[in-house]
């Protein structure tokens, strides 16, 4: 879960990474936030197989409120069988003047 709440900054690179049969109730695999901080995430090659969400994002979750703003770069990763109520690969929501960026380049999404 990469945090970045009141001002704090979450900016890790994943590089590589398989992400295999993860739980959590926000991002089965990766959870993001930045409310009212910063928060930017880059996965490149990274494989997502498998991961469970109870709400949303069954591989990747962001999040990006009060001000805050999240940057998440997706490239050249595969997301297979991920599950969640609302988006089983990708979720993520913005809200009260925060900025949320998700860019997704090059890569393979199965469901």
């Amino acid at each position: 879960f990469n945090n970045a709440n009141e001002g704090g900054l979450a900016s890790p690179r994943f590089s590589r990474v398989w992400f295999v049969n993860n739980q959590a109730g926000l991002g089965g695999a990766v959870g993001n936030r930045g409310i009212a901080g910063r928060c930017s995430p880059h996965f490149d090659g990274c494989v997502f197989i498998q991961n469970i969400a109870t709400r949303y994002g069954g591989g990747i979750y962001t999040d990006a409120n009060a001000g805050g703003l999240a940057r998440v770069l997706v490239r050249s990763c595969v997301f297979y069988q991920n599950q969640a109520p609302s988006g089983p690969a990708i979720t993520s929501t913005g809200g009260s003047n925060g900025t949320l960026v998700v860019t997704v380049l090059g890569s393979t999404i199965v469901n």
